[in-house]
C-alpha cells in the first residue's frame, strides 16, 4: 500500500504531463506487446484518475495502519476482503 502511495506521489509531482493523440495526459505506459502484428498496450492516465488512485491508495494505507492491533481473529480474511475492495475501488477509477 504505501509503495503505491510513493509511486503515485511520484507521478503527481511530474512536472509536465505527456501528449497523446492530441490530448493532456499526467501519465502515458506504452509498450510493445506485439510487434509483428503492430500490437502494443497503452495506458494514459489523466488529473482525476491521478487523483482516484492517490486517495484509494492513501485510504488503504490508512485501513491497513488502524487495523494492525484491532483485529484480531481472521487478519488473513480481513486483509484480503480489505485488498479485493481496493482493487475493485480501482479497477473502476481508471
Amino acid at each position: 500500500m504505501l509503495a503505491g502511495l510513493i509511486l503515485a506521489a511520484g507521478i503527481w509531482v511530474q512536472p509536465e504531463p505527456a501528449s497523446l493523440a492530441g490530448a493532456d495526459w499526467r501519465y502515458v505506459y506504452n509498450q510493445p506487446w506485439m510487434p509483428r502484428f503492430g500490437i502494443s498496450l497503452s495506458l494514459a492516465m489523466d488529473g482525476l484518475s491521478l487523483l482516484m488512485i492517490v486517495l484509494t491508495f492513501f485510504l488503504g494505507s490508512m485501513a491497513v495502519l488502524v487495523s494492525w492491533n484491532e483485529i484480531q481473529d481472521r487478519t488473513g480474511f480481513y486483509y484480503f476482503n480489505l485488498l479485493f475492495v481496493l482493487g475493485e475501488l480501482r479497477a473502476c477509477s481508471s
